[in-house]
């Protein structure tokens, strides 16, 4: 069975991916953290897709197997889209995530316009092949740092349709909207022929 490389080191990334992945799926998914070795990925793209296929062809190379990454991040149209490609380092290089929402927050505190939306790129990479999937989670960013669930921006994101941010939201509400789950459904049904012809050749 051809193995499939998760490109990530975000643990809270991972754990989302996973978790879209049905039980009998999960053997043919592998991690970094399932290596004794590493690699460091200087991601310099302009764009989530250059960061994406940046990840997935370094990984791919260094592991010898297929892979898949992903960049993605909070873009809040009052600010331009930044955060952005930035998201995970806004505040400073070494920024926690509260650091990065207090950060926002205080660019915020007079704007009237606080619509915002997260955006993930997808790219699963092949020596022979390469794909790439979007997916958007629209909402708004709200007044104050709002409960402890989720990663990232999470407590300060409110997605449409809802009044609470994810940090205060389930799980399962947050999986139902995630921009992350949508760029993976659509991958997962746009390399499945690629990758069952694939395997029918391991």
């Amino acid at each position: 069975m051809q193995k499939i490389l998760l490109g990530t080191t975000n643990k809270g990334k991972m754990a989302e991916i996973r978790s879209l992945l049905p039980m009998s799926e999960h053997s043919k998914w592998t991690s970094l953290d399932a290596f004794d070795t590493s690699i460091k990925v200087i991601e310099n793209g302009m764009s989530f897709k250059e960061n994406a296929l940046i990840k997935a062809k370094a990984y791919s190379q260094y592991f010898g197997l297929p892979c898949l990454a992903e960049d993605s991040g909070l873009c809040i149209e009052a600010l331009g889209t930044k955060p952005g490609i930035f998201s995970a380092r806004y505040a400073s290089k070494e920024a926690t995530s509260k650091e990065n929402m207090i950060k926002v927050l205080k660019e915020l505190a007079h704007a009237s316009n606080r619509e915002a939306y997260y955006s993930c790129v997808m790219c699963f990479y092949t020596p022979s092949a390469v794909f790439y999937t979007h997916g958007k989670c629209e909402g708004y960013i709200a007044k104050s740092i709002q409960g402890d669930n989720g990663f990232g921006y999470d407590p300060i994101f409110i997605p449409k349709g809802h009044t609470k941010t994810f940090g205060e939201l389930s799980k399962d509400v947050k999986k139902s909207l995630s921009h992350r789950k949508q760029a993976f459904e659509k991958m997962i049904e746009t390399t499945s022929h690629f990758t069952d012809k694939n395997q029918q050749h391991t």
